[in-house]
């Protein structure tokens, strides 16, 4: 085949490479490579579809360096969770402690409310379950607000009460709902039983919920409250959920000293490590040992539970790749 030919065909072909890094889990330039971490994202998908025929929740630990694939990884388990019937939600955590719920609310209700590219959204799945589901599951300020959404009335305010926005008094009277609590504390437990109550609606269909770059919940080293709080958190929406694979993506540097789980009954986990792309030792990854983390609220004086810490110790006993 001559130069001009092959050129012309690769022109209408998408580069993968044009950006050396994923942005987030949305990222409407990605291309998939599908080599990338093939394994991983299978395995991650069979964990979403036992959901289906099982029930319960499930954690999944992926850490690794800095352009190793995690963000990538996170956009190819997006596409495959919205053409299997699965809901996602995947963004970065930026936020204080005190506003993590609020935080979590907000990045969840967006991405329901965000167009996909055949024109439709998330949330219409969850109205799908039908006026009377929704008035069983969901408060009545939800329910409430999710009738307006299917009639098509006060959709800007729809939307806003979602996300956690503050409405004025004189629109909430119109649209029958009554004004959120004005402390901290009641707008963190607000955000906390929505999010709740809307991951509660899609079951028994699976939700994603991908949390990327957790680090920056520790800007300081030496304030754990970050993370504490980021666990505390994990812990309830194990509890209260049943449909749920929760994903926590973190760098390798940050990762071994500092991750802190908090549990009060069993939560199923499987940790990968990733390396960058192009490390001729490697040709994917592999998965640790599963293990479940049964400390009874308990840590260990390094702060993690016990079999989190032999986890751990484990990965970094035994690196995926030589040099890793």
């Amino acid at each position: 085949m001559s130069a001009s030919p092959l050129a012309d065909e690769l022109r209408g072909i998408p580069n993968p490479f044009r950006s050396g890094i994923t942005r987030d889990a949305w990222d409407p330039d990605w291309v998939d490579v599908p080599e990338i971490h093939a394994g991983v994202s299978a395995s991650i998908c069979e964990e979403v579809a036992a959901i289906r025929r099982l029930g319960g929740s499930r954690g999944v630990l992926v850490y690794g360096a800095p352009g190793s694939g995690k963000t990538h990884l996170l956009n190819r388990i997006r596409r495959w969770c919205l053409h299997e019937g699965a809901l996602f939600s995947g963004f970065r955590l930026q936020c204080a402690p005190q506003t993590l719920w609020r935080h979590l609310r907000r990045e969840f209700a967006s991405d329901l409310l965000e167009p996909l590219p055949d024109g439709s959204r998330q949330i219409e799945r969850l109205l799908a379950a039908g006026e009377d589901r929704i008035r069983q599951q969901c408060g009545f300020a939800l329910a409430r607000v999710l009738s307006h959404w299917r009639e098509a009335r006060f959709l800007p305010e729809c939307e806003s009460w979602l996300r956690g926005e503050r409405l004025p008094q004189p629109v909430l009277a119109e649209m029958g709902i009554a004004e959120g609590g004005e402390l901290e504390e009641e707008a963190e437990e607000e955000a906390r039983r929505i999010l709740k109550e809307l991951i509660a609606l899609a079951a028994p269909a699976p939700v994603v919920l991908a949390l990327d770059q957790i680090e920056a919940m520790q800007s300081d080293s030496q304030d754990p409250r970050g993370l504490k709080a980021l666990g505390s958190a994990a812990a309830a929406l194990r509890d209260e959920s049943n449909n749920l694979v929760l994903i926590t993506c973190v760098q390798t540097s940050f990762m071994p000293p500092t991750w802190i789980v908090s549990t009060k009954s069993a939560w199923s986990w499987r940790i990968w490590t990733f390396t960058r792309p192009g490390n001729s030792s490697s040709r994917g990854s592999r998965p640790s040992r599963r293990f479940a983390a049964t400390d009874s609220g308990r840590t260990s004086p390094c702060g993690l539970s016990p079999n989190m810490r032999s986890a751990t110790s484990w990965c970094a006993a035994a690196p995926l790749w030589p040099g890793g």
